[in-house]
């Protein structure tokens, strides 16, 4: 079916079905006209008539007009009441192809680690690359060759920590320069390596892994007994490189992560291409753990959309 709904139509359709088929008093019904005309009205200003041009990028759009002094609750029964109104216009008019909106529980959300400089970053790569010294035992060497492979992982690739220390060495493709990552609730998906990368992998996996090697073993990151490498030395290697750049702060893998995806943004790369590379099933949370102005989705907003 045709998704040319006009949002007024549907607004008012929905507040007749509260009225009718739900008994909502006129208080409530009110309170929804209010909150639905609000957003009307922010659609409007942006060009947006109809339910078929709706977009997860216009919920973030629509979120970030809302804050003080409007209280938190405040602000997420207005939101309610919006995904309401549209979950109603998509299953009435039958719509195909329309996206609920999602968005953010404000108070809900965990600080996020904050992004390195492209200085800053590079400085922790750099120290976290092995020192090549006659005094330095040999496995040693192979650690820091390790390390400096973490690193380049969690930068490189976006990578959880988990889906980094889980890699195995059959999910590297070295020849097209792509890894095979398993995420959260074993969902796959495919990254591409930068050339660099690709090259400080190559480089452990040939001259350094074999020599942690004490049995057969599936993962890339080894320990130097040649167990899987734990979660917490992960933690401690991206603190000491950290710190051998000079941040004095602690910093963990997440921040790496978190560092890769806001530099891709910052970069020009479109938001959904980073939510598939970070592995999130929600753009929301893309949105919120990039902690990405809004100026850059309105800049997407308007290369992508035809009356942009």
């Amino acid at each position: 079916m045709e998704t040319k709904i006009r949002f007024e139509i549907a607004i008012a359709d929905f507040l007749e079905h509260l009225e009718d088929q739900k008994g909502a008093s006129h208080h409530t019904i009110d309170a929804y006209r209010g909150d639905l005309a609000m957003f009307q009205t922010l659609l409007d200003e942006w060009g947006i008539d109809n339910i078929g041009q709706f977009t997860p990028e216009i919920a973030l759009k629509l979120q970030t007009q809302l804050g003080p002094p409007l209280r938190p609750r405040t602000i997420q029964r207005k939101l309610s009441a919006f995904r309401s109104m549209v979950k109603f216009a998509v299953k009435n008019y039958r719509l195909q192809g329309v996206e609920l909106p999602e968005f953010a529980a404000g108070q809900r959300q965990r600080p996020l680690p904050k992004a390195l400089t492209a200085r800053e970053i590079e400085g922790v790569v750099n120290h976290s690359q092995p020192k090549l010294t006659p005094q330095n035992p040999k496995i040693e060497q192979y650690v820091a060759k390790r390390n400096h492979c973490l690193i380049e992982l969690l930068y490189g690739l976006g990578l959880r920590v988990s889906e980094a220390i889980e890699l195995r060495t059959e999910a590297i493709d070295i020849d097209n320069s792509m890894v095979r990552v398993t995420g959260k609730r074993g969902k796959t998906r495919v990254i591409p390596v930068p050339q660099q990368t690709m090259q400080v992998v190559q480089e452990y996996l040939k001259e350094s892994r074999p020599n942690l090697v004490v049995r057969a073993s599936p993962f890339v990151l080894l320990s130097n007994r040649g167990a899987k490498l734990h979660r917490s030395l992960a933690y401690q290697i991206v603190r000491d490189a950290c710190v051998a750049a000079g941040i004095l702060d602690p910093h963990g893998p997440h921040a790496i992560r978190h560092t890769y995806a806001v530099h891709l943004l910052k970069g020009g790369a479109d938001l959904r291409a980073v939510q598939e590379l970070l592995g999130h099933e929600s753009i929301i949370t893309t949105q919120i753990y990039t902690e990405m102005d809004m100026e850059t989705v309105k800049s997407n907003y308007k290369k992508a959309h035809p009356r942009g």
